[in-house]
């Protein structure tokens, strides 16, 4: 998915003619779709998170794909339970 984004100064006037009236401003005539940041935010979260579960889907059904369990990974890279609470709660992207 390809995507362009423009500075609100850079677009046409006509863009904004009822942005007062709306949450969200659908400019189809135009080619735009103006929304919140939150929106935004969230749609393009979802976007990457369809993405990585498709690429999962495709290789976990690969014949030629070899899995792994956390125990497997753990043992192979050295990582103890102990590594892994020490690092705490993250998000990794």
């Amino acid at each position: 998915m390809m995507m362009n984004a423009a500075a609100i100064n850079n677009l046409p006037a006509n863009v904004f003619a009822d942005m007062l009236k709306k949450d969200v401003l659908s400019v189809i005539d135009n080619n735009y779709v103006v929304m919140t940041r939150e929106m935004y935010d969230t749609l393009m979260e979802e976007y990457a998170d369809r993405k990585i579960e498709r690429e999962a889907a495709k290789r976990l059904t690969d014949a030629n794909t070899k899995t792994y369990t956390q125990q497997e990974i753990m043992k192979m890279f050295d990582i103890t339970e102990k590594d892994i609470a020490a690092v705490g709660d993250v998000e990794i992207e």
